[in-house]
């Protein structure tokens, strides 16, 4: 059983939410228009799993100083916890 959920737990770092949060985790201050070109998803797409996210307590977001309407997004603790504990033993990350 406890093998069955490691697995169950490292897919989903692959989801759509897996790969957001990691490339947050990996480009701090990413913004969602550098999201969409980077992982290749509908700008609908990244909102929706950004608000997710953040409802979820992973995510915190901040305004751009030099420009008030574009939005940077940061990993919260619980964030990093949650991947640390996702990838806890493993080499590929």
């Amino acid at each position: 059983m406890g093998a069955l959920l490691v697995e169950r737990d490292l897919e989903k770092l692959f989801t759509y939410r897996g790969r957001l949060l990691v490339h947050i985790i990996e480009t701090p201050g990413v913004t969602v228009r550098k999201l969409i070109t980077d992982l290749f998803l509908s700008e609908r797409s990244v909102w929706g799993i950004l608000s997710e996210l953040k409802k979820a307590g992973l995510l915190r977001s901040t305004r751009l100083p030099e420009d008030k309407r574009t939005f940077q997004y940061f990993a919260t603790p619980e964030g990093l916890e949650r991947l640390k504990r996702l990838t806890e033993g493993k080499d590929f990350i």
